[in-house]
């Protein structure tokens, strides 16, 4: 269970839980997404909502263009610090918990080599 922690959150961290991503679904929505609602809920509201929803736009093209911006992805990437965390936590899983994690991707492999 140790190394394949250690693997799994390598993998799911580089192509899913990584900055594009996590930036591309806080930024979606527009006026009516997390982050825009965040936004509104904690900045004064003399700020005009275009100011907002400019800054909601201006997340959504960093993360869809992340070779432009790689400083601040990579700040992103060491402030989540999401790889260490996910292996931490998923070697605290008893080892059926762990099971039912994983079950789902040795599922689709076994329908690959069977197909």
């Amino acid at each position: 269970q140790i190394e394949v922690s250690d693997e799994f959150a390598h993998f799911m961290s580089q192509r899913v839980l990584n900055s594009r991503s996590l930036l591309t679904d806080l930024s979606s929505g527009a006026q009516h997404g997390d982050l825009y609602n965040f936004l509104r809920k904690h900045l004064p509201y003399p700020i005009p909502s275009h100011v907002l929803e400019a800054a909601v736009h201006a997340i959504a093209q960093v993360a869809a263009n992340p070779h432009q911006h790689p400083q601040l992805h990579s700040y992103v990437t060491s402030q989540l610090n999401i790889e260490k965390t996910l292996a931490r936590r998923l070697k605290l899983l008893s080892p059926k918990d762990f099971e039912d994690l994983l079950h789902p991707v040795f599922q689709e492999d076994e329908i690959t080599l069977i197909a």
